[in-house]
């Protein structure tokens, strides 16, 4: 009798913490920007005539995953089970400034990965992504972006950044994947500004661009 009675018990208290159990599901978060903003970007400036290719972005390999940095301390980091990027960064980031390159209009001709026999090509280095909560909760990026020439593999622009935004919402992830988003956005404007000052010379030559 006894026996039995503790069985039932049991068995009650298992029902009972399986319906407290609240559902645990992983969660994806994305890097793009709005179509009206994104629209806006940088439609006051020149057009160039060459070719650019984007190519991933190249990323350090402690953030180089899925799985969203969250740094607590100055070398402490952990990652979020329940929380990741859709997209590998190195594909996710190199996506947002093609996106951003093509709606600004300064870049005709533009492809995404592979092109035959491009000009140039617009790369960069991440060397942070991350949540940081040491002082008050930010998405912090840092890192570079960088155009070449495609033939000679010659660097002829670096642009450096290394940015925090404060996050509005800080128990809201989604709040942390838009502030990410719009700080890469803001990057990739300032560094196709400086593209089109390095390059603007150049269209006043004879060279011709074949689509």
């Amino acid at each position: 009798m006894k026996k039995s009675m503790l069985i039932l018990f049991m068995m009650a208290n298992l029902v009972l913490l399986q319906c407290s159990k609240k559902t645990m599901i992983r969660k994806y978060y994305v890097l793009e920007i709005e179509a009206p903003k994104l629209e806006m970007s940088l439609d006051s400036l020149q057009a160039l005539p060459y070719r650019f290719e984007v190519q991933d972005m190249r990323i350090a390999k402690a953030y180089d995953q899925t799985r969203i940095a969250l740094r607590s301390a100055s070398h402490e980091m952990n990652y979020y089970f329940y929380h990741n990027w859709a997209v590998r960064p190195t594909v996710a980031i190199a996506d947002l400034v093609y996106q951003t390159l093509k709606a600004s209009g300064i870049c005709p001709y533009a492809d995404r990965g592979y092109m035959l026999n491009p000009d140039y090509v617009i790369t960069g280095y991440i060397d942070q992504l991350e949540r940081n909560e040491q002082q008050r909760p930010v998405a912090h990026v840092c890192g570079s972006l960088e155009l070449r020439i495609k033939e000679t593999d010659a660097p002829i622009l670096n642009y450096r950044f290394n940015r925090e935004l404060l996050l509005t919402n800080p128990k809201d992830m989604n709040n942390f994947a838009q502030a990410v988003s719009i700080i890469l956005f803001e990057e990739t404007q300032g560094f196709l500004r400086r593209v089109v000052k390095e390059l603007v010379t150049e269209t006043s030559g004879s060279k011709e661009v074949v689509p």
